[in-house]
């Protein structure tokens, strides 16, 4: 039995150890675009701003990797897969077979089409590679237009902040963390965040950025405004990494599309992380690709393993503030539980004694006791404390 793995972030790393754990004898081979082994992509935004080493992300080393005789292959794009042979071919045109495939490619950022996007200056932030390029550009730099004020583009404005860049983002929707806040809580972040130094552009759409000398140094916006710069991040969401799978014969939506045991509509080929779409929804989140990860190398070494989604919640912290959601924060319940002093932002929605979301921006506590109601452990009325406290 040979099994084959494209992609060797956490969804291909996890389903590597997975199929080991349960067939200590098969072949398992990654292979794999980046250059680098397995590395803990949350902390790119660390490694921008601070002094570190790529090594310094690497979860496992080669000896780990040597000793359950998983085999890396890094550097190499797979272009094509043909499911008849079970061959798929990378960039130099090298062939890897498979008996059992598991597609786990992740991730690219989304780029909007807009005029001036091929400018030297402007970049994404996805990888070691791209951050590496950052950090080099930033040394010539001091502003900086971050296009994106969702959960990626509020951290990586805060990495180059922390950099001595002035920083300024743009965002089409009318509050940050749209996704994640409802207006009140997106508001109060903006608040802690502008006191921090960063600047934002609410409601805004880019029209196109200009260049001099082929070097980007203006943003301009579709109301007429017009930001001065010296460099652009586009952070405005991540797709799917699937364009080598045309003609393959493998189901496409947003994503590629799995069954509960992470099968695609092809026999023999699995697909996990953010690549993969299940029950129409593709999360693009590390600890869902982890658990998809998993399941997919379980029930590739034979188990039968059903994933059943993810309750998705989000916990960060940029320039010190905690920011917490979990649940639909469009919900409506029969009772809402809202507190807002300035510093902080709290709101449990509860309908019928069980809550249905929650968010909570700038305090700790309350974000724990959050957490413990949205997992069953306290009743909702355990909220309450932190509304006046």
């Amino acid at each position: 039995m040979k099994y084959l793995i494209v992609g060797n972030g956490a969804a291909g790393t996890e389903a590597a150890l997975a199929i080991r754990k349960a067939d200590q004898e098969s072949g398992i081979v990654l292979v794999t675009e980046s250059r680098y082994l397995h590395y803990f992509r949350p902390k790119l935004v660390h490694f921008l701003a601070e002094d570190q080493e790529p090594s310094d992300l690497i979860v496992y080393d080669e000896e780990f990797y040597n000793k359950r005789k998983i085999y890396n292959i890094l550097g190499r794009k797979i272009q094509r897969l043909d499911t008849d042979r079970r061959v798929a071919v990378d960039d130099l045109g090298a062939e890897h077979t498979w008996d059992r495939l598991l597609l786990a490619t992740g991730s690219k950022p989304f780029v909007p089409p807009i005029p001036g996007v091929e400018l030297e200056g402007v970049f994404t932030l996805r990888s070691i590679t791209d951050a590496q390029k950052i950090k080099t550009f930033s040394r010539e730099i001091d502003r900086v237009v971050v296009i994106g004020g969702g959960l990626l583009g509020l951290e990586n404005a805060y990495s180059l902040s922390q950099l001595g860049i002035k920083v300024e983002v743009v965002e089409f929707a009318p509050w940050l963390l749209p996704r994640q806040l409802d207006e009140g809580g997106g508001k109060v972040l903006q608040r802690l965040l502008e006191e921090k130094g960063l600047v934002f552009h609410l409601g805004e759409q880019v029209e196109s950025m200009v260049g001099n000398s082929g070097r980007v140094g203006l943003v301009r916006f579709r109301s007429g405004k017009e930001v001065a710069c010296q460099a652009v991040l586009v952070s405005a969401g991540i797709r799917g990494d699937m364009d080598f799978l045309q003609g393959s014969g493998i189901a496409t939506n947003r994503g590629i599309v799995v069954d509960d045991r992470l099968q695609t509509n092809v026999p023999g080929i699995w697909a996990a992380g953010d690549v993969a779409e299940h029950r129409g929804t593709s999360y693009g989140l590390w600890t869902v690709a982890r658990e998809q990860g998993r399941i997919a190398g379980v029930n590739m070494a034979g188990g039968d393993e059903v994933y059943e989604g993810s309750l998705v919640s989000s916990l960060l912290k940029i320039t010190g503030i905690n920011v917490f959601s979990m649940g639909d924060v469009k919900a409506r319940g029969a009772e809402t539980l809202t507190a807002e002093d300035g510093a902080s932002y709290k709101k449990l929605v509860v309908d019928d004694d069980k809550a249905l979301a929650a968010m909570v921006v700038g305090d700790k506590a309350a974000i724990q006791t959050a957490q413990k109601i949205m997992a069953g452990k306290l009743e909702p009325a355990e909220f309450e404390k932190h509304l006046n406290p």
